[in-house]
């Protein structure tokens, strides 16, 4: 695929819309500040949707080796929609599939969206053009793991019919900032009753701090104070112990520490990075690393001391964190991404992960669809003769 590193600005023409795919690291750069003028005419808005955020990610190594086609759509000349794709192999069938780009740092994958506009019309243009502008001839488009309220779902649950199929994947956890009184009620007796004794235990402590630091001096101190937490307990073992995966810590891989750099530092200047500590005297016990995106804070990795177990410093510190936004007039909602078990006691609601896959009509695309549907069908079919002969 080394035409990805040749071509730049291709472009094809419908009506008064032009599909100009731009390759890489490079092509990603020129198309850096029409982006940045799209964010102002979208709601729907994800850390995900940010361009600070896929820098972070192309910068995160020195290699320029992910092949990531940033296809954005322009109406006359204001852009309108961005959609980072990745070209891969599927296993079943040698299929060419696009997918939006997903993985251990990319969360939340999605495109971007204009406010008024058609996004299943978007993604047609999209699907029709894009082999005639990159020469890439694909067999399926897949979507993983987007929010449901997405802007891709919202590209994709439209295409309903023979080609698009779409599943519930998994939960993402959201809790709702209100008055912190209000928000107790909803919590069991027993949860209550833990988080009532840790807060005696935490306060009988010396020098107890709460600290939300949101400036880019002092992002960058709470970020090493954020890593060097996280590497000394579990996650940053070598080894698997008690069922935990190993060296999942941000501070054993430099890739994982470079993206993650460039995500406090690109959303910080930006004014929406926040690290939010727990320290008892002068020490942190606990920590989250968060982006604050309109009107929901989005809690992207949490650490604390595992030695301070007894004063639940994870705990202490959400509780804090919904405390010190029940005031703010623009925060409604902490994101907490998964659906850890954990979480439950908090009582969240649940918002769902979708998987899209849409079949173009080419001999392998039908093929695998048509199969597709007939397992789907054997399925129900199945399900049906459980549920009679119970």
């Amino acid at each position: 695929m080394e035409y990805f590193i040749k071509k730049m600005g291709i472009r094809g023409r419908d009506n008064k819309l032009r599909l100009v795919a731009y390759f890489g690291r490079d092509g990603f750069a020129q198309l850096y500040d029409d982006w940045l003028q799209l964010i102002t005419h979208v709601n729907n808005l994800c850390f995900s949707h940010y361009p600070q955020w896929h820098d972070a990610y192309l910068n995160r190594t020195s290699e320029d080796k992910d092949g990531i086609i940033f296809c954005a759509i322009y109406r006359d000349k204001k852009l309108v929609a961005v959609f980072p794709l990745v070209i891969k192999k599927a296993s079943t069938f040698g299929l060419v599939m696009i997918t939006i780009p997903y993985g251990n740092l990319l969360w939340i994958p999605d495109c971007i969206v204009a406010e008024d506009e058609d996004h299943g019309y978007l993604f047609q243009f999209l699907c029709k053009n894009i082999t005639s502008e990159t020469g890439i001839k694909w067999d399926l488009f897949k979507v993983n793991n987007s929010l449901g309220t997405s802007h891709a779902s919202k590209c994709l649950a439209g295409q309903a019919g023979f080609s698009t199929f779409s599943k519930e994947t998994a939960n993402c956890n959201i809790l709702h900032v209100r008055p912190y009184e209000q928000t107790l009620d909803n919590y069991s007796k027993n949860f209550k009753g833990r988080l009532r004794k840790a807060r005696n235990k935490l306060f009988k402590m010396e020098n107890v701090v709460f600290q939300k630091v949101t400036d880019s001096e002092g992002l960058a101190w709470a970020f090493n104070e954020f890593i060097s937490l996280e590497v000394s307990g579990w996650k940053g073992a070598q080894e698997q112990t008690k069922g935990r995966e190993k060296g999942t810590a941000i501070a054993l891989y430099n890739k994982f520490r470079r993206f993650y750099e460039g995500v406090v530092t690109n959303f910080g200047d930006a004014g929406l990075a926040e690290i939010n500590l727990l320290r008892v005297d002068e020490k942190t016990i606990a920590a989250q690393l968060a982006l604050v995106i309109v009107d929901t804070c989005f809690l992207l990795k949490i650490t604390y001391d595992e030695n301070y177990a007894t004063l639940s410093p994870g705990n202490m510190l959400l509780e804090h964190l919904l405390k010190s936004y029940e005031d703010n007039t623009l925060v409604k909602y902490i994101c907490l991404i998964t659906d850890y078990r954990w979480h439950a006691d908090w009582r969240p609601e649940q918002s769902s992960y979708m998987t899209f896959k849409h079949f173009n009509k080419t001999p392998k695309g039908l093929l695998a669809c048509t199969i597709l549907h007939i397992k789907e069908i054997a399925k129900s079919l199945l399900r049906k003769v459980k549920k009679g002969s119970s």
